[in-house]
């Protein structure tokens, strides 16, 4: 899908991952030339098969942040410009997820997809601690529910109304979603128990959303990217971190930030 010209909700979009991908979706600064275009690259799932690397072709489209942190989305828009807008959204909440999107397809018309950036664990914690104490039950669920339902609840919403609009390629394609999962879904360490089963979820319900969507042009994507430098991984030990981003992102040139994981879709 050529980004040019459309538009995409980026949930998470005022930082991280989201913030980087925010910012590769709208960018047109000449200094981003093709040729270092094509150098920017990242590894996709796409529909739980492997795929070859893919080139960031995002360029000129229009963002929808959903997020919590008005003030730093508001600094994010108003450098951005009218190409991005910012809408409150509690992606834990069905009632903020309904009047976000309805208030996003207002402002813009229409809604070619999203980025479900947003996510992260809710209280961290061994299965069982060292006080011999069960995990707390209320945060592994809404560890759970952060990142599942938050990322299915999005996707579902958008693309009813991605569905609704006219194709914009030949070959009857309307929009694309692309969900962060994690690595902590193949390999999750010590107390990611609720995190990893919140990221292996989007992983598992990537292939049967792609065929839902599959008969009203819409394609579904999961990406699983390692650690990089967020405000979530900020609150890591920092040998802990530095270690887990060389293990999950060797030869990965710039595995420590956001932007350079950022691919807002897979080309076509």
């Amino acid at each position: 899908m050529i980004i040019e010209g459309k538009t995409f909700v980026v949930t998470g979009g005022a930082s991280g991952l989201g913030e980087g991908t925010t910012r590769e979706c709208v960018a047109r600064s000449p200094a981003r030339s093709p040729a270092r275009a094509r150098s920017r690259r990242c590894l996709i799932m796409a529909s739980l098969r492997p795929s070859p690397r893919c080139r960031i072709v995002a360029r000129g489209g229009n963002v929808a942040i959903f997020d919590l942190n008005e003030e730093r989305a508001a600094g994010i828009v108003a450098e951005l410009g009218d190409a991005a807008a910012f809408f409150e959204c509690n992606v834990m909440e069905e009632e903020s997820i309904d009047a976000a999107v309805a208030a996003a397809h207002a402002h813009f018309k229409e809604l070619h997809g999203a980025v479900c950036c947003a996510g992260g664990q809710i209280g961290a914690g061994l299965t069982v601690n060292r006080r011999g104490e069960a995990f707390g039950m209320k945060n592994w669920w809404n560890t759970v529910k952060l990142n599942a339902f938050g990322t299915f609840a999005v996707c579902s919403k958008v693309a009813a109304i991605t569905s609704q609009q006219e194709a914009v390629t030949e070959d009857g394609e309307r929009g694309v979603l692309v969900n962060v999962a994690s690595v902590a879904a193949q390999d999750g360490q010590d107390g990611q128990s609720a995190y990893s089963a919140g990221k292996g979820a989007i992983v598992a319900m990537t292939l049967p959303m792609a065929r839902d969507l599959s008969r009203v042009g819409i394609r579904v994507n999961t990406i699983l990217p390692g650690t990089m430098g967020t405000p979530m991984t900020k609150m890591m030990d920092p040998d802990q971190g530095a270690e887990n981003a060389v293990s999950v992102r060797r030869g990965h040139a710039d595995a420590s930030r956001p932007r350079s994981h950022a691919c807002p879709a897979p080309a076509s």
